[in-house]
């Protein structure tokens, strides 16, 4: 039986300084570290990423094309101009059909492994980090789920509960 949603847990996606680390890395060694910044910023799965072609770059919108795995819808999503131009970078000679990240999981897992500080937290927790930090700003759970490629408000409520669990709402609701 598929699970519809997870139990998001401090352990699931990066706290502030593990967070300002790795964005310090994206300055300090911005082409190999891209894969890691792309699935922070734009909430990608590895898969997602690792599937991705040259021709899903668009120039005119600066967004990239996600095709989704895991059931998700697929989705455009904009680039911010540091990672539009490492994209352009190293897609200048490529073919449109050519995949931006020409490697395994295992490749991803080692580069992941080679940044993390918190040696407990998988490369997934990037796309977890994303979500909390986009609802964290936006209070938009609409925008998280059509970001994240959800089907299913299910799959998106679990950040909602997290930022607001029990207690927070409690408060919330009986403030006077």
């Amino acid at each position: 039986m598929r699970r519809n949603s997870i139990e998001l847990t401090e352990e699931k996606f990066l706290n502030s300084l593990e967070l300002n680390s790795l964005r310090e890395l994206f300055t300090l060694s911005p082409i190999e570290t891209l894969p890691l910044r792309l699935l922070l910023e734009l909430g990608m799965r590895g898969a997602e990423l690792l599937q991705t072609q040259a021709s899903d770059l668009d120039h005119a919108s600066k967004t990239l094309f996600i095709r989704a795995v895991k059931g998700s819808k697929d989705r455009r999503l904009p680039l911010t101009p540091e990672s539009y131009a490492l994209l352009c970078e190293i897609t200048a000679s490529s073919g449109p059909h050519d995949l931006i990240f020409p490697f395994t999981t295992r490749t991803l897992r080692r580069l992941w492994d080679k940044h993390r500080l918190n040696r407990t937290k998988g490369v997934h927790c990037l796309r977890h980090t994303f979500a909390v930090e986009l609802y964290k700003r936006r209070k938009d759970l609409m925008l998280v789920k059509t970001a994240l490629g959800h089907r299913s408000f299910k799959s998106t409520q679990v950040y909602a509960d997290f930022v607001y669990g029990a207690e927070e709402l409690s408060k919330m609701l009986h403030a006077s």
